[in-house]
């Protein structure tokens, strides 16, 4: 939660998947997002186990350009992905 602004909404949808709502944000700013929380995430698995070698997948939908509903901007997401180490 501490790398997301005030206004931005985090959910779990399932076991090991989350989603985010960034409002007002870019795909640029949305990414700069992604990038803090994966810092911050390694960060904090460096000091708990330093060997375990773990990858985060993220996707990114920007409304209204990648979708105007839901289900098309989940899917967007879903199939844009990126990974961070």
């Amino acid at each position: 939660r501490a790398s997301l602004r005030g206004y931005d909404y985090l959910s779990r949808t399932d076991e090991d998947k989350f989603a985010l709502l960034l409002p007002q944000a870019d795909s640029p700013v949305a990414h700069a997002v992604l990038r803090r929380i994966s810092e911050k995430f390694h960060q904090a698995l460096k000091r708990l186990s330093p060997e375990l070698p773990i990858t985060l997948e993220f996707g990114t939908a920007t409304f209204p350009f990648d979708g105007e509903n839901p289900t098309r901007l989940f899917y967007t997401a879903m199939t844009h992905r990126m990974s961070l180490r």
